[in-house]
Order: C-alpha cells, then structure tokens, then sequence
C-alpha cells in the first residue's frame, strides 16, 4: 500500500513537467483556410490567402472561428510567398485547416497543380483531403467573391459544392489524394470543378461608400452582354462566386471544360450523379422535368485490344416533376421512356467524345483496362492513354418510372 501511495506522489509530481514541445497559443497563428495560385508578374505565381484567424476577439460564443481577410504575395514557391507575406503579418501561417486549392484556369493550363504535389504535405501539416478547383479567371478575385455580407467564408462555397454534386450534378468532387493517384498512376484522368466569377452580381459593403455607380453600372453591362455571368445566365443576389461545371485533365494539364449540364452525363457514366434534374422536350413538343436518382452503379466492361472497345450499362430511377401531357403514365410508355433514353445515351456519347478529344480519360476506363495486366511493367507497355484516342463506347442507359400514382396521372 506505501509502495503505491509513493508511486501515485511521483506521478503527481511529474504531471506538471509533461507538455507539448515547441508549443504556441492558439492566437498566434494565422489559420489559412483556401490558397489561390494566380500567374505572378515578378514571380512565376501570385498566391493568395484566405485567412481564419483564432484569437479570443474572433471567437463567436459557439466557438466558430470567424473568417478574417484575403491576402497574398507572390513567389516561385509557395514558401517563398509565405516569407514574403509573414514579413507584414502579424501571425505565423498555419495550413492545418486548409481545405480547398484554387487554381486560376491559367495556371491550370501549364501544369501549376505541380506546385502543390511536389509540397512536403506533412512539413506544412497540409490534409490529403484538400479539394482541388479551377477558376475561369483570377483565383484571388473568387476567394473575395466568396462573401455574401463583407465577409469571406468558404464555407458558403462548401454548402454550394456540396449540394451541386448530391442535389443537382452539376460539379463532380476531387480532392489532393484522388488528384495524385490520378497523375501518378495514370489510370484515370482528374475531373475538377469549375468555378467563375459573377461580374453582374453587385459588390455590396457597408463600409464601402465610394465606386458604387461605376459598380453597378459595369454589374448592368455585364448582365446585358451575359458577360461574366454564372454560366451564361444572368443571377440577382448569392456570392459573386460559384462553382458548376468541369475543368478536364490530361494527366497534369487542363485541356478544356464541361459545363453544368454535361457533367450530369459525365457523372451519370462514372456512377456519381446521385440526383439531378433533366428538362426535356419531345417530339410532340411537350416539356417535362425529369427527377433523376442514381441509386445503383453502372456496369462497365472494357476489352483491352489494339482498339479497346468498352460498354457501359447505367440503371436509373426517375421521377416525372412536372410536365404537360393529360396522361402521363400513357405517354411515358407509348413514346417518353423511349425518347429520354435515346436522348440520354446520345448526350453520354457527346460527352465522351469530347472527352476523348481532349485525351482526358474522365469517365475512368482505364481504371477497368488495367485489370487485364498482371504487373505495372505491363500496363505502362500496354501505352493506355495513346490507345484511348482511338477507343470506343457503347452506353446504355435503363430508367425505370419511380412514380407509381402517375398511372392515375398529376395530383
């Protein structure tokens, strides 16, 4: 029993003397929530930050960490930038809640995503699961768009992402790991989500008086001449800045985009649409909102030859949300569930023919040829990405009618 009792006293004793090393109060650091990498002009790249900053003053009574600033420096490298930067900031940068990447569509087009793969990921204490984006544009004017009431937050941009991919299919996701495997083993191309920026949404701030007629007078223009605008559509209120479409990659490269409506395609054949909603017109003229759920995964085959041929089978439920015809359930036999079909497995098709062009294997058939080696030597003399601009698909699309009181037609 003594034993014990002394053995507890020095444990006791100890206790104080146990600690972390090199430890720093949590309002010394600078959290930076998003980096953007921009072209530079006295450097190779113009980095930009968004800044979360954790002190007792920014802390809200439910402890959510406010968002700070934008700010940013440029430099060859990214830790060139953050010496430059940390020489008028009054934190020490710390990148353990980065959570996305921005790459202005410039730097996406000669290969700038090497940057952030050759970084030391556990030196910068950086998460695998950054998500990756392209922005039609300045990557540091979309982190300041980022705002609905003066502020920037990503976390307005990780809602709208969020829901654009389960909801409306209209961005895939991908994040730092997914990116790396794709570059590294080169059996599959990146798919990146596309944002722009929305020059006819006006910049409203209450502490910024001065400007406003020439604001709003260039937000007008841009709505006028659909410049600027999300997608080629006017919009009134929300962030200036918005996520929709696909950046497409050869390898480290980006070759092109879809927009909105084509990822729902390309996501459709790679069995990540979850839902989407698809307006279609027949051949009587009649329109219809088709409510698309994908509840199961495609099945998908490839014949890895000199030509490889592959074939892809997508089971999908739908939903009829609104449409004109009397009887809907009769039309939806007689001539819509045909029509639909044809028309869906028509736009797959677009879609990966474009895709093919561009030598981005986005879909992923490369994933299913490399089965057919049995060592890595193999696959890499099998040449897939010369084979697949040649290669052919097949893609077949199933729908099955979800609604059963549409026999009795619309409620």
């Amino acid at each position: 029993m003594m034993r014990r009792c002394v053995l507890t006293c020095m444990l006791a004793m100890l206790l104080p003397l146990c600690g972390c090393l090199e430890s720093k109060q949590v309002n010394q650091y600078g959290y930076v929530q998003s980096i953007g990498l921009d072209k530079g002009e006295s450097k190779k790249y113009a980095f930009s930050f968004l800044m979360q900053q954790a002190s007792a003053s920014d802390m809200s009574s439910s402890g959510d960490q406010q968002a700070g600033m934008v700010i940013g420096a440029e430099g060859d490298t990214l830790f060139e930038a953050v010496t430059t930067m940390v020489a008028g900031f009054p934190y020490e940068l710390n990148f353990t809640r980065t959570d996305a990447i921005f790459f202005s569509d410039e730097v996406a087009r000669a290969g700038g995503m090497k940057e952030i793969l050759q970084l030391s990921q556990s030196a910068l204490k950086m998460r695998h699961s950054m998500k990756y984006f392209v922005i039609l544009g300045s990557a540091l004017d979309f982190q300041k768009g980022l705002q609905t009431q003066s502020s920037p937050s990503l976390t307005q941009i990780q809602h709208s992402v969020e829901y654009n991919n389960r909801a409306e299919g209209i961005s895939p996701l991908i994040n730092h790991a997914l990116f790396y495997e794709a570059v590294t083993t080169q059996r599959f191309d990146p798919v990146v989500s596309l944002g722009g920026i929305d020059e006819s949404i006006q910049e409203k701030s209450a502490d910024d008086k001065t400007g406003q007629t020439d604001k709003v007078a260039k937000a007008q223009e841009a709505a006028q001449k659909k410049e600027g605008s999300t997608d080629g559509v006017p919009r009134e209120g929300g962030m200036r800045a918005y996520i929709m479409g696909s950046a497409l990659f050869d390898g480290l490269y980006m070759k092109g985009t879809l927009n909105g409506e084509e990822t729902k395609y390309l996501l459709m054949a790679r069995g990540e649409l979850h839902k989407a909603y698809i307006n279609f017109v027949d051949s009587t003229g009649e329109r219809f909102s088709i409510h698309i759920t994908q509840e199961k995964k495609p099945k998908t085959r490839l014949e890895a030859a000199q030509t490889p041929h592959g074939s892809v089978y997508i089971p999908l439920t739908c939903e009829i949300h609104m449409s004109q015809a009397e009887h809907i359930f009769t039309t939806w036999e007689t001539r819509l569930k045909a029509e639909l079909t044809a028309y869906m497995e028509d736009a797959i098709q677009g879609v990966f023919a474009s895709c093919r062009s561009m030598g981005c294997d986005a879909i992923g058939f490369g994933r299913y040829a490399s089965l057919h080696f049995s060592d890595s030597n193999a696959w890499r003399a099998y040449e897939w990405k010369k084979k697949y601009g040649q290669m052919q698909a097949d893609f077949q699309v199933e729908l099955v009618l979800h609604d059963a009181y549409m026999k009795n037609g619309m409620e």
